[in-house]
């Protein structure tokens, strides 16, 4: 299987997330994340058991809420917390998505990261996720 990915985010302002392998419930998943900042960049490898409660299947739901209702707040945080973020909406359709990618979980180099987004990403993040098979 291809690499497949959602981003958060513009060409030079992103989150992304890579998955390399079909994601399979109930199973230790490997991810890349890849972080851009303007001139800052990093990238780690984590881990996440797909079906925890902070991993992937619940990020897709949570998206999905705050699309349909254009309200709420999504909360990532895999099994190691190497990679945690939140995505808050405002009443204008505004997105800010805010986190921390860790080096390795939970410590080492860290980067704090801010991404401005709208509601009109929301369906192509949806989209990526159900590519995906979550």
């Amino acid at each position: 299987m291809d690499e497949q990915s959602v981003r958060f985010g513009t060409d030079d302002q992103y989150l992304l997330l890579v998955y390399g392998a079909p994601i399979r419930s109930g199973w230790l998943g490997q991810f890349k994340v890849l972080v851009q900042q303007g001139t800052f960049r990093a990238e780690a490898d984590c881990w996440d058991n797909p079906a925890s409660t902070g991993g992937i299947y619940s990020l897709r739901s949570q998206i999905e809420a705050m699309s349909r209702n254009l309200t709420g707040k999504v909360e990532f945080s895999p099994l190691e917390r190497q990679l945690e973020f939140r995505m808050t909406i405002d009443r204008k359709g505004g997105i800010e998505v805010t986190g921390v990618l860790h080096e390795y979980a939970t410590h080492g180099a860290s980067l704090h990261f801010e991404i401005a987004l709208d509601q009109t990403y929301l369906p192509e993040i949806i989209s990526s996720l159900k590519a995906l098979g979550v």
